[in-house]
């Protein structure tokens, strides 16, 4: 393996949590924290059957296979995933996706590109 590729693990083995918070599962007043490692390609890899097939069900494929506690324990299984579907919000499962492929844009963003008047 070249000398790139193990600095590459090491980092990736270093890397930051992403910190979701998703007040949609609070139990009781404290806000429900979840955690995930950085997208990586090997992640899409193993969702892509399903974003391919039915994007609905690539966003909760994507967080069944990465969301996750602080201690790095999964929060779902794979059998998880139609039943989130089922028992989720798709507001919320498509924010935590967003958030854990990195794609969440800043609400001032969001406001302004959705603003018809805009030209």
């Amino acid at each position: 393996m070249s000398e790139l590729c193990d600095r590459l693990d090491a980092r990736m083995a270093g890397a930051n949590w992403i910190r979701i918070e998703i007040p949609e599962w609070a139990d009781g007043d404290d806000t429900f924290i979840a955690y995930s490692k950085p997208w990586t390609l090997a992640d899409e890899r193993r969702v892509a059957r399903w974003i391919k097939d039915d994007s609905s069900e690539g966003f909760a494929a994507v967080v069944v296979n990465k969301l996750c506690t602080i201690d790095g324990d999964a929060l779902f299984d794979t059998a998880d995933r139609v039943r989130l579907m089922r028992n989720t919000e798709a507001h919320v499962l498509k924010r935590i996706a967003g958030e854990i492929m990195g794609s969440t844009i800043d609400q001032e963003e969001a406001a302004k590109n959705s603003d018809p008047t805009r030209t």
